[in-house]
């Protein structure tokens, strides 16, 4: 079925029932990819020319059939590792390591609990790159939904030795992650600055609203950009940038940490005002919360956890993808990365002063949006207040309620 959509911008409401949900990422891809064949299967399978036909080629067929309609199900996943995929990244997860480093024997119990209500289609991937991040990763939406780091003491009291110059590359081999369900270079080769129009409380691409109303009619295609400046006086001009979960400052006085943050499977498609001023403007005040609350005069075995995920548009009213042609809100071989609407962050420390174990916590979030908006602190335990449908049952440190204790909590600024 070809989902009907509306125009309205992308600044929609949280899980509103609406058509254009029911046209799936893979429904998409298998329109373009098997549906002739699939069709034809189908005629063929119940025409009266497979009386003629033994059973095993009727059943041969069947299989065919099965395996073209599995690309829609979903029934292939992108990962058969589970969460044991994360084992080797487990110590950057809040106390899912003991004081020697080694991982507690519950390990699991220790993971971020039920941020995998966000994904689509629940096709996930629990990944490890290079020891550094820990991710659990979209396969569907071709983006993480967390990731996940720790910063130490000695970390924090050093300075920074500044931004590695290092280019995307897709995740460790030991991960089995299919390059199909990885982004690439070419999902950000369009260098245009896209044409934005706000519209109400959202914005649009005056390029990719071309839906049919009309379900029997598929959305006409792109249109070629003439035009260099955009049309109307609220348009505004903006860039999509590989945004960071795990900054790469995260990683801070230590290469090889810092070098673990640049996989496809630790970006996301941010707008270049939102990644570069707000979000990138907030991890840095981050890091000054650590080494003012946490790396504190007199501190040892100071540890601080930071935990950072997206939430992707296909939660919201108005679905958005980007590619190598910018924007679609459906997704295809062109535009085969989602675009999320949020970006959220929440950190943990701990450290031992004379004697005593201390916590601290923080959270906030921010609007992937290029109108630049702030982003908004929070308590860790109001950050998924108006996203979650089920928020309650998130818990971002499920073995250290100390994290969410009101009173250890310190606000970003």
């Amino acid at each position: 079925m070809i989902a009907q959509f509306s125009r309205r911008s992308w600044g929609g409401t949280l899980d509103k029932p609406v058509t254009s949900l029911r046209t799936s990422a893979r429904e998409a891809n298998f329109r373009l990819d098997y549906q002739p064949i699939f069709n034809l299967l189908i005629q063929f399978a119940k025409s009266e020319a497979m009386g003629k036909f033994t059973a095993g080629v009727h059943v041969l067929l069947l299989v065919v059939v099965g395996h073209l309609s599995q690309q829609v199900i979903g029934q292939f996943r992108c990962s058969t590792t589970g969460k044991n995929g994360i084992h080797t990244c487990v110590c950057n997860i809040m106390d899912a390591c003991d004081e020697h480093g080694k991982a507690r024997a519950n390990w699991i119990e220790y993971l971020p609990g039920n941020v995998e209500q966000f994904g689509r289609g629940r096709n996930l991937a629990y990944l490890c790159e290079r020891g550094a991040v820990a991710i659990l990763y979209d396969c569907n939406s071709r983006i993480p939904l967390y990731a996940a780091t720790k910063i130490t003491g000695d970390q924090l009291s050093k300075e920074s030795s500044g931004r590695p110059p290092n280019s995307f590359r897709r995740s460790e081999r030991r991960n089995q992650l299919g390059k199909k369900f990885q982004q690439e270079n070419a999902d950000y080769s369009n260098p245009d600055k896209l044409c934005l129009e706000t519209y109400k409380n959202g914005f649009k691409d005056d390029d990719w609203w071309h839906p049919s109303r009309n379900s029997n009619v598929p959305p006409s295609p792109k249109r070629a950009r003439t035009e260099t400046i955009c049309p109307g006086q609220s348009a505004s001009y903006d860039i999509i940038n590989k945004g960071h979960l795990i900054a790469s400052q995260y990683g801070r006085a230590v290469p090889e940490r810092m070098k673990a943050t640049f996989t496809y499977t630790n970006v996301v498609p941010q707008f270049k005002r939102f990644n570069q001023e707000t979000w990138s403007e907030c991890e840095t005040v981050l890091i000054g919360w650590g080494q003012r609350f946490c790396a504190v005069k007199g501190a040892q075995h100071v540890e601080m956890f930071i935990i950072v995920g997206a939430v992707p548009s296909t939660k919201f009213e108005q679905p958005c993808y980007f590619g190598k042609h910018g924007f679609s809100v459906e997704q295809d071989e062109n535009y085969r990365v989602n675009v999320p609407r949020y970006m959220w962050t929440a950190a943990c420390c701990k450290y031992n002063l004379n004697g005593t174990w201390k916590y601290h916590s923080t959270a906030f979030y921010g609007e992937n949006d290029p109108r630049n908006k702030p982003c908004y602190p929070r308590r860790v335990t109001e950050l998924f207040s108006y996203w979650a449908r089920q928020r309650n049952t998130i818990n971002l440190f499920p073995q250290t309620p100390q994290c969410e204790d009101e009173n250890n909590y310190i606000r970003l600024r």
